[in-house]
């Protein structure tokens, strides 16, 4: 009863901004933006083979694309599908896998946080 809020921006990925004014006896206002990160993206599973790794994982709405990591490192693999195949590995190595889902609006990229992470070893 002393305040109100309001919020803009704050559907999509990219930075919103929440309005609070106060009402009566309370003067003021006060914005302040935060970030909208994509979705996190789920359902990571791995499979292998001697040489190679297909990931693969839930699509998320706010995704426009998917960087894949290979042993915590981005390994310039870019997706826009919900899969992708890892090659030219070593036979009976351990692999870790992650992906991040990135959202783009003209030309800024917005990062979701790092998925879990799966493990799996190329078979011998």
């Amino acid at each position: 009863t002393n305040y109100t809020v309001t919020y803009s921006n704050n559907v999509n990925p990219g930075t919103a901004t929440v309005t609070i004014k106060g009402i009566g006896k309370y003067a003021g206002t006060i914005k302040k933006t935060f970030m909208i990160r994509p979705e996190i993206p789920t359902g990571i599973k791995a499979e292998s083979t001697k040489t190679t790794i297909r990931v693969s994982f839930t699509r998320k709405t706010t995704a426009d694309k998917y960087y894949i990591y290979l042993d915590g490192k981005y390994n310039g693999c870019v997706v826009t599908k919900n899969y992708f195949t890892i090659k030219n590995l070593k036979p009976g190595t351990k692999h870790k896998v992650s992906v991040k889902s990135i959202s783009v609006s003209g030309k800024t990229q917005y990062y979701s946080l790092m998925s879990n992470t799966v493990t799996v070893s190329t078979k011998k």
